[in-house]
């Protein structure tokens, strides 16, 4: 690994008598000057992986590709094929990295051998269990689960298959023909099919949560199957999925039931008819508090990503409220959304992501790319009980954090890392790489614990990808 260093500051005003003022002067030195300089940098400890081959067809914005145990790093992408004679043409690679005397190796293993080429949704997620099981999803857009996990603790050698099997034929009918003709309910592990946009979490006691769309009404026409959004726990003891949320009703004439059954019950967390939730994020604050945010598109065509939206839980199982404290019935629906600007709630977004955070006290932080203007992170006002106006973030970034101390940390193409101290208005860039290649397409681990952040980037050219182990 390469070893670098860099540093970093910044400020926000919060008070309510100053917050106009405030906002005016945020908005006017972020565009005007946006990067503080001159000022203490924050040493931080930066290595980089060597880097891997990757498909072009790699780049999302869902995955969470990344994961940690015991000192390996371990990453999840899509990769070119050894050979095209297959007709669906990519592979899902899972490798683990670690440092032996001195040198970075990495060892890999190939999960899928016929991974559909989708750029926006076939990539693959990953987490690792308290006991140290390895679970994988990948290679899913309106599909059966596709779901493997490790055999032992760690090892990337050997998974055992816990989704629904589906043949090449099938994933060629998807691929070619844009069918999806799979009308179980499902049968896997985790509950649900049709599945897309899978995303694993941790809460700080290190419990593996699950965010995924599925059909809650597969059997039907197309734009009638009921896609929602599902929020599922991870039980180590019993090791099985456990979905939070409120219950739909399911008819045989919906879904293919097992046998005898006319009807059951399915378990949703965002489902509004005409209308479909996007990509649910999770962050766990300091005090274990679950926070969520997510983003709407209406179900036609190509229509636009619209009305990003907040929510938060205290026991991260039954309770779920809006920013302002007025509960949820679930599952949400997209009248009773809490959303980041009620004013305006048709404005464009440039990306469905809603990226979520939360400073020590509990403060939520949610940034969102509107169409026209750049990224902005806004937070919540207690004092006022409104979403504060958007601050532009540094170099459009798009990932933005806050360490247990309070620091901000925002993540950009280049690799740029920015960071500002509670308190400062100004961010101070702690780290470029100023390779040859420029990386970007990032996604974050965040090892509060270890006071680390693993950050995979991908060339912007889509052939490579790496990894940065940052030490703040």
């Amino acid at each position: 690994m390469r070893n670098i260093s860099g540093g970093s500051i910044s400020m926000r005003f919060r008070s309510k008598k100053d917050h106009v003022l405030a906002s005016i002067i945020q908005v006017l030195l972020m565009l005007v000057a946006p990067v503080a300089q001159g000022q203490p940098a924050v040493a931080l400890d930066v290595k980089e992986t060597p880097a891997f081959p990757v498909s072009p067809s790699n780049v999302n914005s869902f995955a969470t590709p990344l994961a940690y145990y015991q000192g390996s790093i371990y990453v999840v992408s899509v990769e070119p094929p050894l050979s095209n004679n297959n007709g669906v043409n990519l592979r899902t690679v899972i490798r683990k990295g670690s440092e032996r005397q001195g040198r970075w190796q990495w060892e890999s293993a190939v999960i899928d051998e016929a991974t559909l080429d989708d750029m926006y949704h076939t990539q693959a997620s990953i987490a690792i269990d308290k006991e140290g099981y390895l679970h994988v999803v990948y290679n899913m857009h309106n599909m059966p689960w596709q779901y493997v996990v490790s055999k032992k603790p760690g090892d990337i050698t050997s998974f055992e298959f816990k989704g629904d099997k589906i043949s090449l034929a099938e994933k060629s009918t998807v691929k070619h023909l844009n069918k999806t003709p799979f009308p179980s309910i499902g049968t896997a592990a985790i509950p649900g099919n049709q599945i897309t946009y899978p995303a694993f979490f941790y809460d700080r006691q290190g419990e593996i949560y699950l965010t995924y769309r599925f059909a809650t009404k597969p059997k039907k026409a197309f734009g009638n199957r009921g896609f929602a959004f599902a929020l599922a726990r991870y039980d180590v003891p019993t090791k099985r999925w456990v979905s939070l949320g409120g219950s739909i009703k399911v008819t045989a004439g919906e879904a293919a039931l097992p046998r005898g059954l006319s009807e059951t019950e399915v378990k949703a967390f965002i489902c509004s008819e005409g209308w479909q939730p996007q990509l649910l994020r999770l962050f766990f604050d300091r005090k274990n508090r679950m926070h969520i945010s997510w983003s709407w598109r209406e179900f036609y065509g190509d229509s636009p990503f619209v009305r990003p939206s907040y929510a938060y839980s205290r026991d991260n199982e039954n309770l779920f409220y809006r920013a302002d404290g007025n509960k949820h019935t679930l599952p949400v629906r997209l009248q009773d959304s809490g959303l980041l600007f009620p004013d305006r709630p048709e404005s464009r977004l440039s990306s469905p992501m809603a990226y979520v955070t939360a400073d020590p006290e509990g403060t939520p932080y949610v940034v969102t790319s509107e169409k026209g203007k750049a990224s902005e992170v806004r937070y919540y006002r207690w004092d006022a009980n409104e979403w504060s106006s958007g601050e532009p973030t540094p170099a459009g970034a798009q990932i933005f954090e806050i360490d247990d101390v309070g620091k901000q940390w925002a993540f950009a193409t280049g690799l740029k890392v920015y960071s500002r101290n509670e308190g400062n208005m100004n961010w101070i860039k702690a780290y470029e790489d100023t390779g040859s290649s420029r990386f970007g397409f990032l996604k974050i681990l965040h090892l509060q614990k270890h006071g680390q952040f693993l950050v995979y980037a991908q060339s912007v050219d889509g052939k490579s990808a790496k990894v940065y182990d940052i030490r703040y």
